[in-house]
């Protein structure tokens, strides 16, 4: 799949969370960061709009930009030892190395500007 930095691209079939998985372990010089949500969660909604924020003045090259419906993509959740929504990963060259649980977004801003 042709992923944009800048973007948040949405996973949601079990085709698209395989790609995903795929660019996490092909592109180790770029960070990514996994937004795990659920559309019908108000903490959830909260987030996600200022995730879109973020996302969208991002200048960044290397940075992509992911929201994983966890009600269409629930196994991919548990294999990432989701327990909570929302819940926000930061990976690295492959690796977590931030997590965020619950929509703080002041920390989400601390966590991705």
């Amino acid at each position: 799949m042709p992923w944009r930095p800048g973007e948040v691209h949405l996973i949601e079939t079990s085709e698209a969370t395989h790609a995903l998985k795929e660019f996490i372990l092909g592109a180790p010089s770029s960070r990514i960061v996994v937004n795990f949500s659920v559309e019908w969660a108000a903490a959830c909604e909260v987030l996600n709009e200022e995730y879109e924020r973020i996302a969208a003045v991002s200048t960044n090259q290397n940075v992509y930009f992911f929201t994983v419906d966890v009600d269409k993509a629930q196994g991919y959740a548990e294999s990432c030892g989701i327990d909570a929504l929302p819940t926000i990963l930061l990976i690295d060259n492959g690796a977590k190395v931030k997590e965020l649980k619950g929509a703080n977004v002041k920390k989400l801003r601390e966590m991705l500007l």
